[in-house]
């Protein structure tokens, strides 16, 4: 699967908070880069007296973060939805990006994400929405229509 680096992340219009970022590291959607730029950003941004957050931004990419990010998560639960969340920046991240397939990539999201409605006018084994367009061609065009729309409503 693909690691969404931290520029992207950082476009999103929803920001993200540490407990995001602890489920995207856990389940390597980010790698521990992004994590660390996400730490130096929010500190040049708004500034924070958070040891968690400084030890995160003085680490380097290869070192292990989750302890760190569990001492700025606290003993938090993650909300039910946030698998859902992943898969559609996820989705945004692969409509940006220049992939092969982009279908065949937002088929494997829908599949390891368990499923999220969202993406279900974009997955080609899934019903069409809407009338068939004539041509395998044109009903995918509309699909990538889709995911762009997606995309636009997650990120500036």
């Amino acid at each position: 699967m693909l690691k969404i680096p931290e520029t992207f992340l950082a476009r999103l219009r929803e920001p993200l908070d540490w407990i995001d970022l602890r489920y995207a590291y856990a389940h390597q959607l980010v790698d521990g880069q992004a994590v660390i730029d996400h730490a130096c950003r929010v500190l040049s941004e708004a500034g924070c007296d958070n040891d968690g957050i400084l030890a995160i931004a003085n680490a380097k990419g290869t070192d292990i973060l989750e302890p760190l990010i569990d001492l700025v998560c606290g003993p938090v639960e993650p909300p039910p939805n946030l698998s859902r969340k992943w898969a559609l920046i996820l989705a945004a991240f692969i409509s940006e990006r220049d992939v092969p397939d982009k279908l065949d990539a937002i088929e494997e999201v829908y599949s390891s994400f368990d499923y999220p409605e969202e993406l279900t006018g974009m997955v080609r084994y899934m019903p069409m929405q809407g009338p068939d367009l004539g041509s395998r061609e044109a009903n995918e065009g509309r699909m990538l229509d889709l995911l762009k729309d997606l995309a636009a409503k997650i990120v500036r």
